[in-house]
């Protein structure tokens, strides 16, 4: 069993232990990352951007806005009618 809590396997020493591990030549393979829309299509056989209702169109991103703040569309039609006045 390994401790990985303190010593070279501690999270904070991830830095050292590559060191030391390039020093003595092990190289590690670089992971590339999937995004999710990957990862659904690969492990789960779902399209993300598949049309929901005819499955053969393509989703498209009309507008989106961020946690606890209006749409983009919205803020777009404010700034247009204070430009307006």
């Amino acid at each position: 069993m390994k401790i990985r809590h303190y010593g070279i396997l501690a999270s904070r020493c991830k830095p050292m232990l590559r060191k030391h591990q390039f020093a003595q030549g092990i190289i590690m393979p670089a992971i590339e990352k999937k995004t999710w829309k990957e990862i659904a299509k690969t492990k789960l056989n779902f399209d993300v951007d598949s049309c929901p209702c005819c499955k053969t169109g393509k989703m498209i991103r009309v507008f989106s806005f961020d946690t606890n703040a209006p749409p983009e569309i919205l803020q777009l039609i404010q700034h247009q009618k204070k430009m307006k006045k």
